[in-house]
């Protein structure tokens, strides 16, 4: 029997997901960027985290809500467990749908891209989006190890096998080094194979490097990237003062510290507003 379904309203909700088989390959990080960047252009948003760790319900505690996957146990026990487990993403997706806005997924590694794709396919997820104007883009995440470079096929084909109109944006990280190997390596042959055919099909973006150890004194401050990077030591001596309390260091060595968290989120929102363009900033790092 056919019935009649009610259409919603043409709201232009947008969803940015962070895919990657591997953890360590910086999607929280790329999540975290995509969080400011909404901040610092005055942009309204959400945020869901499918993972085990809660560092991005802690650091952002209004905006991101958590999805926790049951036990082996209470699956057994469940058969509806894991879709229950979902609520949280699917009212944020049913939120969208309403009132528009922007959601961010942050998507952890292991059973997770897994784990969110089912529930994707299971609940019919595409046709909720398509029948809401809510697009998808899927960022597919990788550093330069072989291993991460050779997920980067099979992840981008999961996704768009359950969500045929989300849109795949490749992200290549260069936290652990630059994509240029020597012609004879591991790395060089896998990047021919499967990385090249990708950024010949889909949009892709390059996350620059900040320097090791950099952002650890702010990390165990709990600070968000924007906090740091956004600070002016030398126009403002009360932000000099906030970063030599905050590392614990010199002036200069703070200062110096600062300007290398400036240059790289600066570098990683520009690379952003290629593929969030509602959301651009210009050279100077403001909202467009």
């Amino acid at each position: 029997m056919s019935k009649k379904v009610s259409q919603m309203v043409d709201t232009g909700g947008e969803i940015y997901a962070s895919f990657g088989l591997k953890s360590a390959v910086g999607k929280s990080t790329l999540i975290k960027c995509a969080a400011d960047l909404m901040d610092v252009t005055g942009q309204s948003w959400s945020g869901v985290s499918v993972d085990r760790s809660e560092r991005l319900p802690d650091r952002y505690p209004e905006k991101f809500v958590r999805v926790n996957l049951p036990t082996d146990l209470e699956g057994r026990l469940d058969p509806y467990a894991r879709t229950r487990a979902f609520a949280p993403l699917d009212e944020e997706v049913e939120r969208l749908a309403k009132a528009g806005g922007v959601a961010l997924f942050d998507i952890g590694s292991g059973e997770y891209p897994g784990a969110v794709l089912e529930h994707a396919s299971r609940s019919r997820l595409n046709s909720l989006l398509k029948r809401s104007a809510i697009s998808f883009t899927a960022f597919v995440v990788a550093t330069n190890d072989a291993v991460m470079m050779a997920d980067l096929p099979r992840l981008a084909g999961a996704v768009l096998q359950v969500l045929p109109d989300a849109r795949v944006v490749i992200v290549l990280n260069q936290k652990t080094g630059v994509f240029q190997f020597s012609s004879t390596s591991a790395a060089q042959k896998v990047w021919l194979r499967d990385v090249e055919p990708l950024l010949a099909k889909f949009p892709s973006i390059t996350i620059p490097a900040m320097p090791p150890g950099t952002w650890d004194p702010y990390e165990d401050r709990g600070l968000r990237f924007s906090e740091v990077a956004l600070l002016e030591p030398e126009k403002n001596v009360a932000d000099e003062k906030k970063l030599i309390a905050w590392t614990r260091e010199p002036r200069g060595l703070a200062v110096v510290r600062q300007g290398d968290v400036a240059e790289w989120l600066h570098g990683a929102w520009q690379e952003l507003s290629k593929v969030m363009h509602r959301h651009a900033i210009d050279g100077g790092g403001h909202a467009a």
